[in-house]
């Protein structure tokens, strides 16, 4: 999944008329901010996959108890 990212989208071109950050301005700041955020993605998803449906499971149990 994440490796549809490895490319890295194209960095946006500017058209306003106001001071950009650096990422948004320098290729190699882009890519360097590219490639952090699919480092955290990555981790992210790794945290997701190891999610149980216990606290799902919990809420449902409330539910008909207070039913």
């Amino acid at each position: 999944m994440l490796e549809q990212l490895d490319s890295g989208p194209p960095m946006p071109e500017n058209h306003l008329s106001v001071p950009l950050p650096g990422w948004l301005t320098d290729v190699e700041a882009w890519e360097a901010a590219c490639a952090h955020d699919r480092s955290v993605l990555g981790q992210v998803l790794e945290e997701v996959r190891a999610m149980s449906g216990n606290r799902e499971q919990a809420k449902v149990k409330h539910l008909l108890y207070l039913a």
